[in-house]
């Protein structure tokens, strides 16, 4: 995620000699980094989400089998 910051830093020092294509091809390497970070911090949620789930079921099931006793 650090090297956002860099891209950001880069397209804020947009130069007029820089053709409007590199601009613009800064700004979408930026979105790009952008969607890659969201869509590892989506998984890394649905990773957590699945533990807590097993982990619920478990605690379930542990219950269950202690009335059952």
């Amino acid at each position: 995620m650090t090297g956002i910051k860099d891209e950001i830093r880069a397209i804020q020092a947009f130069e007029e000699s820089d053709s409007v294509d590199e601009y613009v091809n800064k700004v979408r390497n930026l979105l790009e980094k952008q969607k890659a970070d969201m869509d590892q911090i989506v998984k890394m949620l649905v990773s957590i989400s699945d533990m807590l789930k097993d982990e619920e079921d478990l605690s379930k099931t542990l219950n269950s089998s202690n009335k059952i006793r």
